[in-house]
């Protein structure tokens, strides 16, 4: 046997490379109330930490910061384009209680669920964080 080539990637690599690919794709598409780094390692038969740091480079921040900006997202598209209570829409996003959905909606944005859904000037509009930017859904 040769040595390896430069250009193939062994295959351990590869198999950890596809695993994280997997993982990324599968975060994007977990309900908000399943998504969590220990499900997603599971599944993605990756350690904890290990996906922990690499989906910090894939995504440009880390697991729970692209968690939190996915929920936060989500709220503001179902305050927006639902008539749905806050309760349910907490529960939707996999917050146990309404008080958490509220302090962390309201740390993010400046406004409380309730006044951004009534402040909005129509659906699919969403008005500006505090920091003057708009979340993408």
């Amino acid at each position: 046997m040769g040595k390896p080539s430069k250009d193939r990637v062994p295959e351990s690599k590869s198999k950890v490379s596809w695993r994280l690919r997997w993982a990324f794709s599968k975060a994007k598409e977990m309900k908000l109330r399943d998504l969590t780094l220990e499900k997603l390692a599971a599944e993605s038969d990756l350690s904890k930490c290990y996906l922990s740091r690499s989906f910090s480079l894939l995504a440009g921040c880390s697991f729970e910061a692209y968690r939190k900006n996915r929920r936060i997202a989500e709220g503001k598209r179902l305050l927006l384009e639902t008539p749905l209570p806050l309760e349910q829409i907490a529960f939707f996003l996999g917050f146990s209680r309404l008080e958490e959905f509220t302090e962390m909606f309201e740390k993010a944005t400046g406004y409380k669920p309730n006044a951004y859904r009534e402040c909005a000037p129509g659906p699919g509009v969403q008005l500006p964080d505090r920091a003057g930017t708009t979340t993408p859904l």
